[in-house]
């Protein structure tokens, strides 16, 4: 009898240890998830991209548009810090304006000078969403962010998400997206 009260005591003591020990670790794995956003009206030196607030109604935010009439313009700069090295997930939020079949707005992001591989405003769809824009290595707490028009033809960016979380999509309906930008800005 002793020894089966002591083995189920050992079994309770064991279970609870584990449940602290998964929690712990639950734990340090909230902390480490790192997201960096940038709404690229606060770059540093927006170049020939223009701030545009006519959609500020429907997304609670400006954005930069590329309006060079035809001729590429000068990219938009800013530098960004960190909160860890390592590997980052990139979205980029913006529209393809004039989807007949895609749109004249191209452009590219490029993080430390090294353009991502997709070519954003030419999707065909004109709703303001987030784009996948690959993974990238942050190997240093500043890093240079840069919008390249490729057309002069009105290219729309609003805000980049760096996101170390797996398989995190970051939220496109209004009321979520409008309550994750305020989160992430620490504007609450």
């Amino acid at each position: 009898m002793i020894m089966k009260t002591l083995v189920t005591k050992l079994t309770d003591n064991m279970k609870i240890l584990l449940r602290i020990m998964a929690l712990c670790f639950f734990c340090l794995q909230l902390h480490a998830q790192q997201q960096v956003f940038v709404e690229t009206e606060s770059f540093a030196s927006t170049g020939g991209w223009v701030i545009d607030q006519q959609s500020y109604a429907v997304m609670g935010s400006s954005y930069l548009m590329a309006h060079g009439m035809g001729r590429p313009v000068k990219d938009a700069e800013t530098t960004v810090n960190f909160p860890a090295k390592g590997k980052y997930h990139v979205w980029v939020r913006t529209k393809d304006w004039a989807p007949f079949p895609k749109g004249p707005g191209k452009f590219v992001v490029s993080v430390n000078d090294v353009p991502l591989k997709p070519i954003f405003g030419e999707s065909g769809d004109d709703a303001w969403k987030w784009y996948d824009g690959g993974e990238v290595n942050i190997t240093a707490e500043q890093v240079k962010l840069s919008l390249k028009d490729l057309t002069g033809f009105n290219g729309r960016g609003d805000a980049l998400l760096f996101t170390n979380t797996p398989g995190f999509t970051p939220p496109n309906e209004p009321s979520a997206l409008m309550a994750f930008r305020r989160k992430l800005l620490h504007l609450t």
